[in-house]
């Protein structure tokens, strides 16, 4: 009888080890199964946004430039004399850009800045700080860069100007396509977004208004 018992425990014994290396084995298994597919996902995910990205970035630098074609074949912008570009800039946004040069024609920083915070030239008989009285710290910002930036004999100050408003028509194209992509998932958002953007024909009107302000 003791004989039969243990010959019972070490079949149980053995059975029990078997169990446990075969649930081992499925447990080894279905870890490799899942790292693969996390290894898999993972890929493509990394492959998705960097492709997204791309995509972002470059349709939003081709809408920036769209938009100053646009501009350029209305105005002949590059042709025209400076004066006559000036006189383009309609409503007040030829009033912001004049602070800008301002800024820029000055012959120091200081002596520029100076002179927008006594201006004595844009209200009769009253010196005002146009600082204040208006919003024009992003003409100071782009005044300042063209000053310290080693740009001036590359490049004409109304021409910087102007180019710095389609490169933030640029970042809105890039900013309406990062926003779409968050809000449907998938990088395919943004494309659509970007693509009724392009072919819509009243966007294309706003190259006629080189706010900078606004952008």
């Amino acid at each position: 009888m003791a004989d039969v018992r243990k010959r019972h425990r070490g079949r149980k014994g053995v059975e029990e080890k078997k169990t446990g290396k075969t649930e081992a084995r499925k447990d080894a298994k279905v870890r490799a199964e899942t790292a693969t597919m996390l290894k898999s996902w993972l890929s493509l995910s990394t492959l998705s946004f960097f492709v997204g990205a791309a995509i972002c970035v470059y349709g939003g630098a081709q809408w920036g430039l769209q938009m100053r074609l646009f501009h350029e074949n209305d105005m002949f912008f590059s042709e025209i004399k400076e004066v006559e570009r000036e006189i383009s800039f309609r409503t007040e946004t030829g009033l912001y850009y004049s602070y800008y040069k301002q800024l820029v024609q000055a012959k120091s920083w200081a002596e520029g800045i100076h002179s927008l915070m006594y201006d004595n030239i844009t209200e009769h008989l009253r010196t005002v700080n146009i600082i204040e009285r208006f919003n024009i710290h992003q003409e100071i910002i782009l005044g300042t860069l063209y000053r310290v930036l080693p740009i001036q004999h590359l490049i004409k100050p109304i021409f910087f100007y102007i180019d710095a408003v389609f490169s933030l028509y640029g970042l809105f194209g890039m900013a309406m396509f990062a926003l779409s992509w968050l809000l449907s998932g998938t990088f395919l958002g943004g494309v659509v977004t970007l693509a009724f953007v392009f072919f819509n024909r009243q966007t294309k009107r706003v190259s006629r208004k080189n706010f900078l302000v606004e952008n």
